[in-house]
C-alpha cells in the first residue's frame, strides 16, 4: 500500500512543490524531531510555506512557492535543520540520568589491581 500524503500542485497551490519523507529511525524520534522544527518559520522574506506531520518514523515536510529559488533555499535549510536536530537528539539520548545520591557519591571506582 503506498501512503502518498503529499500535496497535489492545482490552482490552489503555488506552481512549486516539493514533499521530503525524512526517515528518523524511530517514531519517538520522528515526533520529537518535528516538533522541534515546526517552531523555526520560513524567513518573511520567502515566499515559502511548509507543512510538516509525522507518518511512523517518518517525518513528512510539503514546501509549497512560487518562486523556485526560495524553494531550493527552504529545502536545504530543511535538511539542515532535520540533521543538526537528529544529531542533537541522538546525542542528549545517549546521556544517562543519574540521581543527586549518585552525584553525591562520586564517580564508581573502577575494578582492577590495586595501585
Amino acid at each position: 500500500m503506498t501512503n502518498n500524503s503529499c500535496l497535489k500542485p492545482s490552482e490552489s497551490h503555488p506552481e512549486h512543490t516539493a514533499c521530503i519523507r525524512l526517515d528518523m529511525d524511530t517514531e519517538e524520534k520522528a515526533t520529537m524531531i518535528c516538533r522541534t522544527l515546526a517552531v523555526d518559520k520560513e524567513p518573511k522574506r520567502s515566499s515559502a510555506v511548509r507543512n510538516m506531520h509525522t507518518d511512523g518514523q517518518f517525518i513528512v515536510v510539503d514546501i509549497t512557492c512560487s518562486d523556485v529559488k526560495f524553494l531550493q533555499k527552504s529545502i536545504q535549510n530543511m535538511f539542515d535543520m532535520a540533521d543538526l536536530a537528529k544529531q542533537t537528539f541522538e546525542r542528549v539520548s545517549a546521556y544517562e540520568f543519574k540521581s543527586a545520591e549518585e552525584i553525591a557519591s562520586g564517580p564508581a571506582k573502577k575494578k582492577g589491581k590495586p595501585s
